[in-house]
């Protein structure tokens, strides 16, 4: 190759690269799509001591001898210069939808169906991934808040090393209002997207602007409102408060989640406003082509 590519994580994805820098001088770009390192470890999920310090260093490592380093927000294009990369060869290339392919679509459709989910049913979607760093305990504790609330109903779509313990967790509370569905397949994305009526984009606060959640982008396309837990100033209240595309809460805050849901719940103009700006927030930031 001329070029090679190399998207963290893994932190080791660049390991192969370098070594064909050192050998044939071929230039390597590394994408960082997550800063999962610094997740991890914020989160408990690695210790810290020797091992993060050993950990920090080779990924500080890589930073410094790739070509470039681009990443999909200007928070995580500072971080990464804190942590060795070069000013100048540090990138910001944010990620895109396919606005074309996912497009506002209408919410009854085949996707509503087939889950049996009822005209006036507000449908509270979660769809992504299901590991630690969303915290997706607190969508749990919101379905419960909601248990009174008939027209409500939560799905949440996807897979990932927290659903086991969600789902067993949701059985022990005795959750008649939320359901797991597996991951769909690509084809059916815009019409999953579509069906729902308030998104939730959900992350625990110790991973503000260490990651951007990729499902953002999607939600915007299809031209639907969403709740997301972000702290003022970060990357992601910006898009979503900022440009008025949804309501934005406190990490790890349940209650606030809740009241955020059925704000939008109770207001089908609110959720309409929040729609039409979110794509068009899409055509004029996400564009595959533009970025």
């Amino acid at each position: 190759p001329d070029v090679v590519i190399a998207v963290m994580p893994p932190m080791q994805i660049g390991v192969w690269p370098i070594l064909y820098n050192w050998v044939r001088g071929v230039p390597w770009v590394l994408h960082v799509q997550d800063l999962q390192l610094d997740t991890a470890l914020r989160l408990g999920m690695l210790p810290g001591g020797v091992l993060g310090q050993v950990l920090y260093r080779i990924e500080a490592f890589l930073l410094r001898h790739a070509t470039r380093v681009s990443t999909i927000t200007e928070a995580m294009r500072q971080r990464v210069i804190e942590k060795g990369a070069q000013p100048e060869r540090a990138w910001l290339f944010p990620n895109w939808a396919d606005i074309e392919a996912v497009r506002p679509g209408p919410r009854e459709n085949s996707f509503r169906k087939e889950f049996d989910i009822d005209p006036e049913t507000v449908l509270v979607l979660y769809a992504g991934g299901m590991g630690e760093k969303q915290g997706l305990e607190v969508v749990l504790e919101a379905a419960r808040r909601c248990a009174d609330e008939p027209r409500l109903q939560f799905l949440m779509v996807g897979a990932g090393g927290a659903q086991p313990r969600l789902e067993r967790q949701a059985a022990a509370m005795g959750l008649q209002n939320l359901r797991f569905v597996p991951v769909q397949p690509v084809e059916r994305l815009s019409e999953m997207l579509a069906a729902g009526d308030i998104h939730l984009v959900v992350q625990r606060q110790n991973a503000a602007d260490l990651v951007m959640p990729s499902k953002l982008t999607n939600i915007l396309a299809a031209g639907r409102p969403c709740v997301a837990t972000a702290d003022g100033g970060t990357a992601l209240a910006e898009v979503v408060a900022g440009h008025a595309t949804g309501l934005i809460t406190p990490p790890d805050d349940s209650e606030a989640l809740t009241a955020a849901i059925l704000t939008l719940a109770a207001d089908q103009a609110l959720r309409a406003q929040c729609g039409d700006n979110a794509r068009h927030y899409a055509e004029a930031n996400l564009d595959r082509d533009a970025i």
